[in-house]
């Protein structure tokens, strides 16, 4: 009878393991590496195995004293990479000059060659949850080359101090455990939470120069949006740096605002299904953190959906919006309710005349234009307007 044995993968926080793997003793090196490549994803050429403690010894038949119940450690030999890659990012990290510094791009050049091994070596593919977190510190690395908290911080508080200038107003970071991936901060007033500031997307990256940023429109115009047809915050603030005028942060209040306690019903799940069609939203349903309810003043037990956060999907804005031809119930019904067509409007104008925004040469708007001819030509297609 062949042994069972268990292959265990090592490397990111939980082991993953692999158990009842039947192995015959006189298994060949190479057949037993394509069985761990088969498992584990790791290419045969990127794999450590250990045996009782020990590197597998390079012969032709490496377990011939297996016995039932023993495991397999099996690891991807480029750790080391990744270790060294989350060094870089700390060191950049712990550095406090403002502005886009040469030391702070080289350790950033060099921790991009780190990630360019890893992802070679199909690193990502193997440690999930590595993978997320390596999404995360990304979609935030040119935030850290160019300081750009600290920029989000003094402009955050010097908009709100000139809103309100007779209140006391503070700024408190977001906890780690809070939705999204851009930076942001809690705006209070008079120690009481107010505004949630973050960035917006297309941040220059760290090839580019400070001066060739453009700013991500889209997002601005669906917070407009969101707010109009009452699914949003009920403020939403474009806030300019205040050393540099292109760059802008946007900031929004949400008035008793919850995302947990309160189930969220299949009616809402409807509207955020057409909204992230009609919209190319992505990651709305999915992330719980990017939504949640509102409690009504008729009722204790009456609640409204709200928006607090969304990705654009890019890509889909030069696709129709599939809701559309869709046979989601009421879909009229919803569209009439939210005054869609007249609202896409309104949002565009408040919007493009935003002091902030309405000269300045780096908002994005040739994405924003085809964005919104999409939008525009399949409403007016669909209501037959």
């Amino acid at each position: 009878m062949l042994p069972h044995i268990t292959i265990r993968l090592v490397g990111q926080q939980n082991d993953r393991l692999w158990e009842l793997i039947k192995v015959d003793p006189e298994i060949h090196v190479e057949e037993l590496v394509n069985l761990i490549q088969t498992l584990t994803r790791i290419p045969p050429n990127f794999q450590q195995i250990e045996f009782r403690g020990e590197r597998l010894p390079t012969v032709e038949h490496p377990l011939q004293t297996i016995k039932f119940g023993e495991e397999l450690v099996v690891s991807h030999n480029h750790l080391i990479y990744w270790k060294t890659f989350l060094e870089m990012i700390e060191e950049i990290r712990k550095m406090t000059t403002s502005g886009a510094t040469s030391a702070r791009r080289e350790i950033a050049d060099r921790a991009q060659e780190q990630l360019a091994i890893l992802r070679y070596s199909k690193f990502f593919h193997v440690y999930s949850s590595l993978s997320f977190e390596e999404l995360k510190i990304s979609c935030n690395l040119n935030f850290l080359v160019y300081n750009t908290k600290k920029y989000l911080d003094r402009s955050v508080l010097a908009y709100f101090e000139a809103l309100y200038p007779k209140r006391k107003v503070e700024l408190k970071d977001k906890t780690k455990n809070f939705a999204g991936i851009h930076l942001g901060v809690f705006v209070l007033v008079d120690g009481v939470a107010s505004h949630y500031a973050k960035t917006l997307g297309d941040i220059p990256g760290i090839e580019e120069d400070i001066n060739c940023i453009m700013i991500d429109s889209i997002e601005i115009f669906v917070y407009i949006l969101l707010k109009l047809i009452g699914l949003g915050a009920e403020e939403v603030h474009v806030i300019p740096e205040v050393n540099k005028d292109e760059w802008v942060f946007i900031a929004t209040k949400l008035s008793g605002f919850r995302r947990k306690k309160v189930e969220i019903n299949e009616e809402m799940k409807k509207e955020m299904r057409i909204l992230s069609s009609l919209l190319c939203l992505n990651d709305l349903l999915r992330n719980e953190g990017n939504h949640g309810v509102v409690e009504m003043k008729t009722t204790e037990d009456d609640y409204e959906l709200r928006i607090v956060d969304f990705g654009i999907d890019i890509a889909s804005i030069f696709d129709e919006p599939a809701v559309l031809k869709s046979n989601i119930s009421s879909l009229n019904e919803y569209l009439e309710k939210w005054d869609i067509l007249n609202n896409i409007y309104k949002a565009k104008e408040t919007m493009e005349n935003d002091p902030a925004l309405k000269n300045n040469p780096n908002v994005n708007k040739k994405a924003f234009d085809r964005y919104f001819e999409r939008l525009e030509t399949a409403l007016k297609t669909f209501l037959n307007k």
